[in-house]
């Protein structure tokens, strides 16, 4: 994905991976792991930061999602390519809130649990786990005051040949209004692309792949 759109000095990106049905440990040699996980302990995220920074998500013990990358080119840096951790911090956060357009419940409870990793370069990229999900963001503090972002990799490997049930886009145009059509991932072709979001069953365990809190940014397509 090639973008170039004039940003703020502090880029936030989230992505989301959620799903439906539902620390630090010690230094390795030139990588460090850290994980966190959902106040439930029913997902886990685990983190490495070796050659590059990379993620796997468990569901009761079992990958849904290994060594998933992400990176984010900035100007002349990629963010997350040999990554420097500088200090790792986790926080818990439980609060209900409070919906202007009320939908199932007028209140919605945000609970989870959070591994912020800060890194040599001036950027954080922030885990949560959710008992009903989980998800990462990019954080900056770059020195100018606006900052191309000429490329981003966000991966999301999963554990074997499930079904997702994928929008495929015949264009970046679209009225998001595609049949979630079910197939085997090994099935789709690399040029094929879809917008958000697809819907994976991992062996009854149900993935929705989305994106959030996007501002000043293009929206996340498959």
């Amino acid at each position: 994905m090639k973008v170039s759109p004039p940003m703020n000095g502090s880029v936030k990106k989230a992505l989301s991976v959620v799903a439906l049905l539902l620390c630090m440990a010690g230094n390795a040699a030139a990588q460090s792991n850290y994980s966190v996980q959902s106040p439930n302990k029913k997902i886990e995220v685990k983190v490495r930061a070796g050659d590059r920074l990379s993620y796997d998500v468990l569901v009761n013990g079992r990958a849904v999602l290994q060594d998933s990358a992400l990176t984010l080119k900035v100007e002349q840096q990629t963010l997350g390519l040999n990554p420097k951790v500088r200090a790792a911090k986790t926080r818990s956060h439980d609060q209900v809130l409070a919906p202007v357009v009320r939908q199932k419940f007028a209140g919605v409870r945000e609970n989870y649990n959070e591994l912020r990793l800060e890194f040599e370069g001036r950027y954080a990229v922030v885990f949560r786990a959710y008992n009903e999900g989980a998800a990462y963001r990019f954080e900056t503090t770059l020195q100018q005051g606006e900052v191309k972002v000429y490329g981003e990799e966000a991966g999301f490997n999963f554990a074997d040949n499930y079904t997702v049930y994928y929008p495929e886009e015949d264009s970046m145009f679209s009225h998001n209004e595609r049949q979630f059509l079910p197939r085997p991932m090994k099935e789709i072709a690399p040029r094929t692309m879809a917008s958000v979001p697809a819907v994976v069953d991992a062996n009854g365990i149900k993935i929705a792949i989305a994106d959030s809190d996007v501002e000043e940014y293009p929206g996340l397509w498959l």
